[in-house]
Parts: structure tokens; sequence; C-alpha cells
């Protein structure tokens, strides 16, 4: 999970700070879902693939 995080952080950028991280379902493959804090407080939601630990979507 750890790799995720660093993903999902690097996705965003280095002022970004990881508020929320966990495996979840999706379309029927487990995925980590990170929620990311970036400037002004602003929340993203990545997804990450678990096998290649890059970042699917960002919203």
């Amino acid at each position: 999970m750890i790799g995720a995080i660093q993903a999902a952080q690097t996705n965003l950028g280095a002022n970004s700070f990881v508020k929320e991280a966990e495996v979840t379902p999706a379309h029927g493959y487990l995925v980590y879902k990170i929620i990311v804090l970036y400037k002004n407080m602003k929340k993203y939601k990545v997804i990450v693939d678990p096998c290649n630990g890059k970042g699917l979507i960002k919203k």
C-alpha cells in the first residue's frame, strides 16, 4: 500500500498529502482508493492499480 500512496502523491504533486487509503473492489478487480488533499485542501480521489502501481483515475 505504501507504493500506491506514493504513486497517488506523485500523481498530484509534492505539496499533497494522503487523508485516507483503502483496498476496494471496482469492476471485478481490487484497487487502491487513495483520498489525497492538495492545494487549498482540495480533495482528490486517486485509483491505483495494485499490479503496476500506476494511477488509473484522478477525480
